[in-house]
């Protein structure tokens, strides 16, 4: 719909090219922050899902925490202490493959009911901790020179960070702990989570940012 719209504004400038990137977007997706990056690493991850959920179902404790400690190591400390990915490919944590390990960890989640483990303060303190602990590290050996700036343990960039990792462990259980009772705060939820959605669609649209989006609000 956007792409009709647009081509009767600018005939001209919407070609074929653009039909197909609007058609099938998740083809055209080439660099880190390209447009639907996370859709297209969310679109592999879900039709790669069925086998991680067999490995739910049928590991042991044991093989399970062997098989998330292998992934944390390889996936997100090696890439970290190494300050690089390419070796997997996993694009700084904008690829299906940490999607992959991420929806793993998800799973464990709800299966050993990990969230449970801790009352919610607790976990929104892990969260905290890792975020100050980022900071710090950020001033201290970024700022003072130390180390190269952009390094992959700090680096707004970077999810494949263990403190961004753990935190973002912490943060989920935090919420999925959260008991909302309140039928007006739960109304507004449901109101606003159909719609987040399609505001990332439109907003991320190929040939919508290019007319309007792109450069519009950038720093002079």
């Amino acid at each position: 719909i956007i792409i009709i719209a647009l081509k009767l504004i600018f005939p001209s400038e919407i070609g074929l090219e653009q039909y197909w990137k609007a058609i099938i977007p998740t083809f055209f997706t080439k660099a880190q922050f390209s447009r639907y990056w996370f859709f297209t690493a969310y679109d592999g991850m879900f039709l790669l899902s069925p086998f991680i959920n067999l490995g739910l179902k049928h590991f042991t404790k044991k093989q399970d925490l062997s098989v998330f400690l292998s992934l944390f190591i390889i996936f997100s400390l090696l890439p970290v202490i190494l300050n690089q990915d390419m070796a997997f490919t996993l694009n700084q944590g904008y690829s299906v493959l940490w999607f992959l390990v991420l929806y793993y960890t998800g799973g464990l989640i709800h299966k050993y009911e990990i969230f449970k483990m801790f009352k919610n303060y607790k976990w929104l303190l892990i969260y905290v901790a890792c975020f100050l602990i980022s900071w710090i590290l950020r001033y201290v050996l970024d700022v003072s020179g130390l180390i190269e700036p952009g390094f992959n343990l700090y680096s707004f960039n970077c999810y494949l960070s263990p403190l961004y990792f753990i935190g973002g462990i912490a943060l989920f259980c935090f919420f999925k702990k959260m008991n909302i009772t309140r039928s007006t705060v739960i109304s507004v939820i449901e109101f606003f989570t159909p719609v987040c959605f399609g505001v990332y669609l439109i907003h991320n649209n190929m040939s919508l940012a290019h007319f309007y989006f792109d450069t519009k609000f950038e720093l002079s």
